[in-house]
């Protein structure tokens, strides 16, 4: 018996999303599979309950080849993060071809299985496409039971009828169902997505812009002994500031926070054109003591 945990499949769902909008996209979608085995009552290894909780994609070189430098360091840093979990199998994500192994992932489970020593290394292909019957379904009521299929190890083939009846389940614990339905519930409340991104975007930048405008009060009350050492960091807080009201400006809500800051890159204008007054002032009084000083 093969349980497979939903986080494997946020994990898969985000590789595809991640891999698809990547500038240059990778012409295989594989990975890792991690988690844990239970020997089955009174049954032999090969009936053992596989449990896979985790997985992690692969990288690959330039040539399109399997980075395995990379994979071993994250092999390493799996094992140390979480020592719990062993190498259960390897997946690929398949969103044209039907849910069969191909050559490629065949390959990439011989050489990981070579590698480690495990030659019952699983493979699942994974299908994103096929993963909901009806796009309007939310909470996944209508979920195709046939958007994934488990393969195992003891089969080279995708031809092989036998490793099409690897008994298989979706497995949830009940800190997972709290997970799911947390992500659930912000997609289904799709009438306030505008107001919670700003709300979100307003709440990242508070304690910057309650730092800026403390810094830019300060530095207006004391221009005339601070435009000596005016630096080019000032200018790139009027960089800053133009570009948040910028930002802010596409949103429908928070129009008092947008004139908020306004009314501050307004106030930061100001100050930036008295510190270069106060200068050009400094820079006349220099040349005037020069010039008293050239013999008449």
């Amino acid at each position: 018996m093969v349980n497979v945990h939903p986080l494997v499949f946020l994990n898969l769902t985000d590789h595809y999303v991640r891999a698809t909008n990547a500038t240059t996209q990778p012409l295989l979608k594989m990975g890792v599979l991690m988690g844990s085995t239970t020997p089955s009552s009174g049954s032999s290894d090969s009936d053992e309950e596989i449990s896979i909780v985790n997985s992690f994609d692969i990288v690959f070189t330039e040539e399109q080849l399997i980075d395995w430098v990379y994979l071993e360091k994250r092999i390493q840093q799996q094992a140390i993060i979480l020592p719990n979990e062993i190498i259960l199998g390897v997946y690929q994500i398949n969103d044209s071809e039907p849910l069969q192994l191909s050559e490629e992932l065949i390959e990439f489970r011989e050489g990981l299985s070579s590698q480690y020593g495990d030659a019952n290394l699983t493979a699942l292909v994974f299908n994103p496409k096929l993963l909901q019957t009806d796009n309007n379904d939310i909470r996944g009521t209508k979920t195709n039971p046939q958007f994934y299929k488990i393969y195992q190890s003891s089969s080279s083939s995708s031809t092989d009828e036998a490793e099409s009846k690897t008994s298989t389940q979706i497995k949830t614990k009940d800190s997972e169902k709290v997970a799911i339905d947390t992500i659930l519930t912000l997609q289904e409340d799709k009438s306030s997505d505008e107001e919670k991104h700003f709300a979100l975007f307003y709440k990242v930048n508070k304690s910057f812009l309650a730092e800026l405008e403390s810094r830019i009060d300060i530095i207006l009350r004391n221009v005339p002994t601070t435009y000596q050492t005016l630096q080019h960091k000032d200018y790139q807080l009027l960089r800053d500031v133009n570009s948040l009201v910028a930002k802010l400006q596409q949103y429908k809500q928070g129009q008092d926070q947008v004139l908020s800051l306004i009314g501050l890159e307004n106030n930061l204008k100001f100050y930036m054109e008295v510190i270069m007054s106060l200068q050009n002032l400094q820079s006349l009084e220099d040349m005037k003591v020069q010039l008293s000083m050239v013999p008449q």
